[in-house]
């Protein structure tokens, strides 16, 4: 619950997302004051897809092909591109641009 009494799990319904990231995303959702976001719940979870779909339409269709978390598959592209997604999440909050994509470097993971 955040300080104005609502509960980020009644504003977001985060889909196809683990226990795990479905838990950090909300802690970085109250951390950012996630109410004061414009449009509501499921406009901010629109935005987010939409610079998902953006930024990463390879993974994004493999994760909604295999029905995994969201989180996980960023997690598994590895730290960088995860650091992405809760980069992006903390921008739309703020109402800020949306961080480039990630290019990761020969030397990392690849999904």
């Amino acid at each position: 619950m955040n300080a104005t009494g609502i509960r980020v799990s009644e504003i977001v319904e985060l889909r196809l997302s683990c226990h795990r990231h479905r838990a950090r995303f909300k802690q970085i959702l109250e951390k950012e004051n996630f109410p004061k976001y414009r449009g509501g719940g499921e406009r901010f979870r629109r935005v987010f897809i939409k610079a998902v779909m953006q930024n990463y339409p390879e993974g994004f269709l493999r994760h909604l092909e295999e029905g995994t978390c969201i989180g996980c598959a960023f997690e598994k592209s590895g730290p960088r591109c995860y650091e992405w997604a809760e980069d992006a999440l903390r921008a739309i909050c703020r109402g800020e641009p949306v961080p480039p994509r990630i290019v990761k470097h020969w030397t990392e993971h690849t999904v």
